[in-house]
């Protein structure tokens, strides 16, 4: 009956007091979720050999530092997050939870932006704070 349903039985036994138990697998959704680890795998990998950089949700502002949420105080360059990038695709790298719960609210509200310059400070959730020498929208 569980076969015709689409389930397999991995594996059964019978306890010393005679119970019988089965571990099952449904087969179609073991193949969908096959399938998606697959998928996932190959884009990390994808990633694995990819350049380090940075990106930014929102444009850099033309003063050339961000302001400090935490502080309300200017910091010594422009906040970004830093990423992998393979082209145009980008795998961003968050550290802390705050940059994760950050860094996607943001990329939700603004657009990406690629940025090169040197590492001069941390922002108030861990991210780097960088002197931009370049930047463009991806």
């Amino acid at each position: 009956m569980l076969t015709s349903a689409g389930w397999e039985i991995v594996s059964s036994k019978i306890d010393p007091s005679g119970h019988k138990s089965a571990k099952c697998v449904h087969k179609q959704t073991a193949k969908v979720a096959a399938k998606e680890k697959a998928e996932l795998d190959a884009k990390i990998a994808k990633f694995e050999n990819g350049e380090d950089g940075f990106i930014r949700y929102g444009e850099p502002p033309k003063c050339g530092y961000s302001v400090n949420a935490a502080t309300g105080t200017r910091e010594a360059g422009v906040s970004v997050f830093r990423a992998k990038f393979v082209g145009n695709s980008y795998k961003v790298e968050y550290s802390t939870p705050d940059m994760l719960w950050s860094g996607e609210t943001l990329k939700c509200q603004r657009d990406a932006y690629r940025v090169w310059g040197e590492v001069v400070g941390t922002g108030s959730d861990g991210e780097p704070v960088v002197k931009i020498s370049r930047y463009e929208m991806i």
